[in-house]
């Protein structure tokens, strides 16, 4: 898969391409399809659930900005309803992109 972004992420939630959206997902998080599949799930409810949700998500882009692993971990847990040992790996694969 060439290089993707949350911005990816993002237009395949929009466009309801969850398996595409998970792919997205599993690549730049360093996921697994099972895990990535669960995750996209995860974020899709809360966003449905709460429309200000959003704008929790897009604070990942200054927490990679500012390369803050721990504040990308508890997003990650936040918004992927990821465990605490995944989403601090998978912040560390997030950060390492550039």
């Amino acid at each position: 898969m060439s290089k993707v972004t949350f911005r990816d992420f993002a237009g395949a939630i929009m466009a309801t391409e969850h398996e595409r959206a998970a792919q997205v997902l599993s690549a730049l998080l360093g996921l697994d399809a099972p895990t990535a599949a669960t995750a996209t799930s995860a974020f899709v409810a809360k966003m449905a659930a709460d429309p200000q949700f959003v704008i929790k998500a897009m604070g990942l882009r200054a927490v990679v900005e500012q390369k803050d692993h721990d504040g990308a971990t508890g997003l990650l847990r936040e918004c992927f309803g990821l465990a605490a040992e995944q989403a601090a790996a998978s912040a560390t694969v997030l950060l390492a992109h550039d």
